[in-house]
């Protein structure tokens, strides 16, 4: 039987295991987003880490675990949101806004997301975000439910609108900031910022209703 000094024992390895590894995953975010996954070597990231690299694999099997920890724990306070709103139950259009703003704010709150994810590009990763194929499944159904009720016209592929959408949100972000500083200089201001993202926000969901609408 475990002794009580055992069982406290085995939790203070449990949390400092726990902070070893939110370390190791914070540190490895600013690495490949920075050098990308094929610039960064094990002993790159113990070094940034002040570790070993073999208590780094101990806890990661591989720098492929590290990295999809990574990217893992980039998105995963994205996730409940959609997993709740799928039962929501919502309108059309109040859900199509609803997932615009989620992404807005998760691109606003993750600018290294969308470093890694041109780096995937670059390295030729193929390999699909944690949970993607979830919220994509998640939009298409929606809208193809709308489809098959007669919410909306009918003539169009749900798949590839979907794949319009996320092409709309994902350039934008691509593009921000230089399109920030042409329209408002240099020095442009965080309540700037958010205003534009606001009117961009705003055309998507007229192009959305237009273009659903019967």
């Amino acid at each position: 039987f475990c002794t009580m000094k055992d069982t406290k024992n085995s939790k203070v390895r449990i949390r400092d295991g726990e902070a070893t590894k939110k370390k190791i995953i914070k540190t490895a975010e600013k690495l490949f987003s920075r050098k990308g996954f094929n610039g960064v070597s094990i002993r790159d990231l113990a070094k940034a880490c002040n570790m070993s690299g073999p208590l780094i694999l101990h806890h990661f099997g591989s720098k492929e675990g590290i990295y999809d920890a990574v990217r893992l724990d980039l998105i995963e306070n994205y996730i409940p949101a959609f997993e709740d709103i799928e039962n929501e139950g919502k309108d059309l259009f109040d859900f199509i806004e609803y997932i615009v703003r989620g992404t807005f704010e998760f691109h606003r709150e993750n600018p290294i997301a969308l470093r890694l994810m041109n780096w995937d590009r670059l390295d030729g990763n193929k390999k699909r975000w944690p949970k993607s194929e979830e919220f994509k499944r998640i939009f298409v159904e929606r809208i193809q439910k709308a489809i098959d009720n007669g919410e909306v016209k009918g003539n169009f592929s749900a798949k590839n609108y979907g794949l319009m959408i996320g092409g709309m949100i994902h350039l934008w972000w691509e593009e921000r900031q230089d399109i920030l500083q042409r329209r408002l200089g240099d020095k442009y201001t965080k309540e700037e910022a958010l205003k534009a993202d606001e009117e961009y926000i705003q055309q998507i969901l007229w192009f959305i209703k237009n273009s659903l609408k019967k």
